[in-house]
């Protein structure tokens, strides 16, 4: 299903003036494409797994905290611990995200 704002009537709960890359704690949500449910199957499950882990060597001022796999998404929690390039850079809802030359989180054009 495709995000609709007219049907959904979702709204962003991120701070208009805030920057997401200053320290600090940050609960994310990382869903598959189309929200299938890729996630269900074990090879798949741990590919997220290897991935997460795999964040702080691709990001060292990141920490990560608590996370879970769920048939279609990932819930984590991760650390700023000092500003760089790792925090959001656009509004939510995200379709899908790819990083932008400063690091950051942005929305692909659709």
């Amino acid at each position: 299903m495709v995000y609709n704002p007219e049907i959904h009537k979702r709204k962003s709960i991120r701070l208009k003036e805030y920057d997401y890359g200053k320290p600090g704690l940050y609960f994310v949500t990382i869903c598959s494409y189309k929200r299938e449910l890729l996630f269900t199957d074990i090879n798949n499950g741990e590919i997220i797994l290897a991935e997460w882990f795999k964040t702080p060597n691709k990001k060292p001022n990141i920490r990560l905290d608590e996370f879970v796999v769920m048939p279609n998404h990932v819930h984590g929690i991760i650390q700023i611990v000092e500003y760089g390039n790792a925090g959001a850079y656009c509004n939510t809802p995200l379709r899908s995200i790819d990083a932008d030359p400063s690091g950051n989180l942005k929305r692909r054009p659709d």
